[in-house]
């Protein structure tokens, strides 16, 4: 919403600021508009966007009915509503998010994090869609408008990232390295992270790798690849599930 946002990005985002990118980036991964909750559930604010947020479970920090709409966002607060409109939008369509290992316990003020804020966290930082700073997640550190949306853009791939696995029965699949492609050494049951989408003309939806065997970051056609995904009761239909014992 520019009108909301305004023109200077570099500013402290604002909580409603942020629940608009938030409810915003949920209805555009699902497809569908949230219904707000009901007019006077806060005292200080009559917001479609903060009555969408409330509805939709993406306000976990909430407590009472101020809502306090011009108050600064930080850290932990955006990877709350971030990750609070993802769920939303999987619970909501058939997207889904990969398995992930929490890399909390990496970060020195990891138990700084508010309850409501270590899931979220976890998840985005795991995902790569939030990073920390010299070992810090500095969660009650303010955030700009630019540095939140910058998050909310990476996020509307967060269903494409994580644990992709070879399937490709027959040769081996290929990668791209500084436009070469190259036969790699990738066999089936092999399983590589994805970081990124690759959205150039020519190689449009392959996926940014590390590669297990050099660590280095490769391209790969996700025609060899299928996606390991976290599904839920009756999603057998909707995904591709083959996870062979890596031999």
């Amino acid at each position: 919403d520019l009108a909301l946002l305004g023109n200077d990005y570099t500013k402290k985002m604002t909580r409603l600021q942020a629940v608009s990118v938030a409810v915003r980036l949920a209805e555009e991964l699902s497809g569908k508009t949230i219904t707000p909750a009901q007019a006077g559930t806060f005292i200080d604010t009559k917001n479609e966007y903060v009555l969408k947020a409330y509805a939709a479970g993406i306000l976990a920090d909430q407590k009472g009915i101020i809502f306090n709409p011009n108050s600064k966002l930080n850290r932990e607060q955006l990877a709350t509503y971030i990750y609070q409109a993802l769920m939303w939008a999987r619970d909501n369509s058939t997207i889904r998010f990969t398995p992930y290992d929490s890399k909390l316990a990496e970060y020195t003020d990891a138990k700084s994090l508010s309850s409501y804020a270590k899931e979220p966290m976890a998840f985005m930082t795991a995902l790569g869609l939030m990073n920390g700073d010299e070992g810090k997640l500095n969660p009650k550190s303010t955030v700009t408008i630019e540095e939140a949306l910058k998050v909310a853009y990476l996020s509307l791939d967060a269903d494409k990232l994580g644990w992709y696995q070879c399937y490709k029965a027959e040769g081996n699949p290929f990668y791209r390295n500084n436009e070469v492609l190259t036969q790699t050494s990738y066999s089936v049951g092999d399983r590589v992270w994805v970081i990124g989408v690759c959205n150039e003309i020519n190689h449009k939806n392959w996926r940014i790798v590390v590669d297990p065997y050099n660590g280095l970051v490769r391209e790969i056609p996700t025609g060899d690849f299928k996606p390991i995904k976290e599904l839920k009761e009756g999603d057998a239909e909707l995904y591709y599930q083959w996870v062979p014992e890596k031999k």
